[in-house]
């Protein structure tokens, strides 16, 4: 399912690209020719160093940022042909039911960046795509949101991934008339501050499932792992 950009050089905008994932993911891209906006809630003091790859401030929660930075990205460069939505949050607790804690305010910053940012953010680069007649969307979720890997701890977050898989499915049946391909992404458990020390993935081997579902997704409105259907 290669997406055909009339043989110029494609064009990626990445969220969350601070560190771990998204920074390999950035890195990888520009290996492959891309011109990279790499993104940021705020920029960090060490980059991503490439002469592919540009650098801005942009926070998904923050409505009228996020299609500043579409609006530059696409006067700059001409298209955005793929958007990697990697920022993400976890921010579950222990305690979190508590009763005299309730903190649903978890769970509403939780939806903001997991869920409803890349909502955000796809929702002000599809028309850009849809005039393009072409372009390709991941999303970076997590096995963490299958049908069968729910569980009773870290709710919020499983909750959040869960909805990111479905709204990939559900716009990728929106856009398919449009040229566009729409998927969701597990990574596997990997080594990044979010998934710690203990976890089995180098961030090397995370990021290649993301790179290539961006480059060449092998389906369309599924969630994949390693290239492959991961199922729901």
């Amino acid at each position: 399912m290669t997406v055909q950009t009339t043989g110029r050089t494609r064009v990626a905008l990445v969220t969350g690209c601070g560190q771990g994932l998204g920074a390999e993911v950035v890195h990888r891209l520009a290996q492959h020719n891309c011109i990279v906006l790499a993104t940021y809630r705020k920029l960090p003091n060490s980059t991503v160093t490439h002469f592919r790859v540009h650098h801005s401030e942009m926070d998904v929660t923050n409505e009228v940022q996020v299609r500043s930075v579409v609006a530059y990205a696409v006067s700059r460069f001409g298209a955005i042909d793929i958007l990697v939505n990697n920022a993400g949050v976890y921010l579950d607790r222990e305690d979190l039911f508590n009763p005299e804690l309730l903190p649903l305010t978890l769970l509403q910053a939780t939806l903001d960046v997991n869920l409803v940012g890349a909502a955000r953010t796809m929702a002000a680069v599809s028309p850009i795509m849809i005039r393009q007649g072409s372009g390709v969307i991941v999303n970076v979720s997590s096995g963490m949101g299958r049908n069968v890997e729910l569980a009773g701890d870290a709710i919020y977050y499983r909750t959040s991934k869960a909805a990111l898989t479905a709204l990939s499915r559900c716009v990728a049946q929106r856009l398919r008339g449009h040229g566009i391909i729409v998927n969701a992404v597990c990574p596997g458990w990997v080594r990044t501050r979010m998934g710690g020390d203990r976890a089995v993935r180098s961030i090397e081997q995370g990021a290649e499932g993301i790179v290539a579902a961006a480059l060449d997704p092998p389906k369309n409105g599924v969630l994949l792992r390693d290239s492959e259907d991961f199922g729901w």
